[in-house]
């Protein structure tokens, strides 16, 4: 079984042009598989169907139960959590591609596909941040585009967290850097009385980015792969002895308006790399 300290998240990779997947469908609910059909028959894809089985097969590697047999509820806004004792998670899925971040606490992740490049940058920044992000904001800046994307994924992050999804207007709250020091978190002045919210970029794929909130301020932040067929036990659960971590570090960046960002420390002897850098 997997374990989890209270300093600790951790993150998986799942390849979702994997066809493997397809044959653990059977852990899905009704609800699930038919939600699956629908978006193979309109989109021709299968990734919903496939990120929900890794779900299910890696939620059950943290307990008892088997992954047919996890149950979840949602909140109003549409939020999914398990039912019953169990790790929290929120998973993000984007051109074949997902991740899954599973903690003992809430937490909020977003993935976005960010290498095409958007002429618009200027509205985007207009309608992504909050006024005294703009002000701080260098709009000549060569990396630009690269500064509004890391805002409007680490906000997002920070709406996946607190449960409401996008109905907030992402120029309403704004990131800050922390008074303890090189961390970010979030001022929001329509939830006072929240805990301290930290944002914090994940190491994925060149072409993606992904942020990740918490209330934790100095995670421990441990990487897998999620593997379909040979990884899987019987019953559709991750066999322990096949779970590999691979090491995840993210260095801080410089930029204007949101100030420095920093990744919690990744496992001893992980070697940093930049955002976006494949691992």
């Amino acid at each position: 079984m997997q374990q989890l300290s209270s300093q600790d998240i951790d993150l998986w990779h799942v390849d979702l042009a994997d066809a493997d997947w397809d044959g653990l469908a059977n852990v899905l609910d009704p609800d699930e598989a038919g939600r699956a059909n629908s978006q193979q028959v309109l989109f021709g894809s299968q990734d919903f169907g496939r990120s929900r089985i890794a779900l299910r097969c890696v939620l059950a590697s943290y307990g008892d139960a088997a992954p047919a047999q996890l149950t979840f509820r949602r909140n109003a806004f549409g939020k999914p959590a398990l039912v019953g004792q169990g790790p929290f998670f929120s998973l993000a899925r984007s051109r074949r591609f997902a991740l899954l971040a599973v903690a003992s606490t809430p937490l909020g992740l977003d993935l976005e596909w960010v290498n095409e490049w958007v002429e618009e940058v200027h509205l985007m920044a207009d309608l992504l941040l909050h006024t005294s992000e703009r002000v701080a904001l260098d709009m000549r800046a060569p990396n630009l585009r690269r500064q509004v994307d890391q805002a409007w994924v680490g906000k997002e992050a920070y709406l996946k967290w607190l449960g409401t999804g996008s109905r907030r207007p992402l120029w309403s709250f704004r990131i800050t850097s922390a008074a303890s020091g090189n961390l970010l978190t979030i001022e929001d002045s329509a939830y006072t009385d929240l805990p301290a919210t930290y944002v914090y970029p994940v190491a994925v794929p060149e072409g993606f980015l992904s942020f990740l909130c918490s209330t934790i301020a100095e995670p421990r932040m441990r990487a897998y792969h999620a593997l379909p067929g040979s990884c899987l036990a019987p019953d559709g659960r991750i066999a322990p002895g096949s779970i590999r971590p691979f090491a995840v570090s993210v260095s801080p960046s410089e930029r204007p308006g949101i100030e420095r960002a920093a990744a919690g420390p990744g496992d001893p002897g992980s070697s940093p790399c930049r955002l976006g850098c494949a691992e």
